[in-house]
């Protein structure tokens, strides 16, 4: 049988609310494409939920694969981010993006007849 890594089955290193604020920070990230920031994220998670070696035993990965992948030069596969999100107790969503507003629309209603 195989073993589970501790934080498939224990509960996330951050409390509820904090989580949110984590996840509004990271999706706003994401929403702007910024790579490094959000490698710069996860490492700083990393740091605040008890290092790389604790992340390594929640996940089940290897502390030194984790150390190259979450340095500013790595380039972690999506697996990999959404096991280590997966361990802060986060997932990875996809929405559909907003669509553009007009210019000028903001704002002006229409008036009824």
């Amino acid at each position: 049988m195989k073993k589970t890594p501790a934080s498939r089955t224990s509960s996330p290193p951050f409390a509820p609310a904090e989580l949110a604020s984590i996840a509004r920070e990271l999706d706003g990230l994401l929403e702007r494409a910024a790579d490094a920031e959000v490698l710069d994220a996860l490492r700083a998670l990393a740091r605040r939920a008890g290092g790389v070696g604790r992340l390594a035993a929640a996940t089940g990965l290897n502390r030194t694969f984790l150390y190259k992948v979450l340095s500013p030069a790595g380039n972690p596969e999506m697996r990999t981010v959404a096991t280590v999100l997966r361990a802060f107790g986060l997932r990875l969503a996809i929405r559909p993006q907003p669509a553009p507003r007009a210019a000028g629309a903001a704002g002006r209603r229409r008036r009824p007849r």
